[in-house]
């Protein structure tokens, strides 16, 4: 049996409760259609425009058809000859909606993780700018009054909580007492 027809077999015995079409053409002309489940007929030859995209370009093409009033996906593969020619094409249509709900659940939970994320992101970040605003200031207004000539003032690390400002602090009050010592 040929990799084409293997393909089908395991196609229809991967999805046997899913409507879908095969079809067969040459040139334009639909020689063969199998129908899957419950999915419409497939009885229209290809179109000027399918036949150019599946033929000249050479490679496989989706489209999409409306057959008994429902959208379609339609995936048209070329079929290369003995001659090297592709004047034979394959056509697989699967109805829209089937493809369409997972991936509109799929969209759905992506924008979902992506707006929770962001939100999580803006509080975390007010979060840790909150606590360094006040010990930042406390910081620059201390060394604001050291730089008016005040070596009397000294930054007050009980109500700073972060790590690293408590370290500035610290070394900023050894800085001013050194000094204060030399005077």
């Amino acid at each position: 049996s040929s990799p084409f027809s293997k393909s089908i077999e395991k196609l229809l015995a991967a999805h046997p409760l899913d409507p879908f079409i095969i079809a067969i053409f040459h040139d334009r002309k639909q020689l063969f259609a199998l129908r899957n489940g419950n999915a419409p007929p497939l009885n229209e030859d290809l179109t000027a425009d399918e036949a150019d995209a599946v033929y000249r370009k050479n490679q496989s093409h989706i489209g999409k058809k409306i057959l008994d009033g429902t959208p379609h996906l339609v995936l048209y593969q070329p079929l290369k000859t003995d001659d090297h020619s592709y004047r034979w094409a394959c056509a697989i249509a699967i109805n829209e909606n089937r493809i369409r709900g997972p991936r509109d659940r799929l969209l759905f939970t992506f924008i979902l993780i992506s707006v929770l994320g962001t939100g999580a992101a803006i509080a975390l970040s007010y979060l840790v700018t909150r606590g360094i605003n006040p010990s930042l200031n406390r910081i620059v207004k201390t060394c604001g009054q050291i730089q008016d000539g005040d070596l009397k003032s000294m930054i007050d690390t009980s109500g700073i909580h972060i790590k690293e400002f408590t370290i500035i602090a610290s070394a900023v009050n050894t800085m001013v007492a050194s000094i204060s010592e030399r005077e």
